[in-house]
């Protein structure tokens, strides 16, 4: 006996290539990735901090270095200002005490001004 025979399945349609819709025209495109920056970044930020703060550290020290020689140069100036008041006082005591030996040299050598000038000629040989 034979088995009896199969009918063939019918294939399945096949679907015909459709124009493309309007609506996935209009779709928003993947938008991209944003850029992540390089691993290196937090390295070179960390080296940041430290220089800022060796720049400002500097500019302190420039600043506090100015002070000191400011302060020295007015310590001078008023060192030099002492010492011509100083001078001052002492010429003062050195004119009275040269006036009063002058004259007692004038009363003790009986010098008087002279009235008139007289010239004294020397003998030749």
């Amino acid at each position: 006996m034979t088995a009896p025979a199969r009918a063939a399945a019918p294939a399945p349609p096949r679907r015909a290539a459709a124009a493309p819709r309007p609506e996935a025209s209009r779709r928003p495109q993947r938008r991209p990735e944003p850029r992540r920056l390089p691993r290196r970044m937090p390295r070179v930020g960390g080296l940041w901090i430290p220089l800022v703060a060796l720049m400002l550290g500097g500019i302190v020290w420039l600043n506090v270095t100015k002070l000191q020689i400011t302060n020295r140069v007015s310590q001078t100036i008023d060192a030099q200002q002492a010492v011509q008041s100083d001078n001052a006082r002492l010429r003062t005591a050195i004119s009275r005490h040269d006036k009063s030996v002058l004259a007692e040299a004038r009363r003790r050598l009986d010098m008087r001004p002279a009235e008139d000038v007289t010239f004294v000629r020397a003998p030749t040989p």
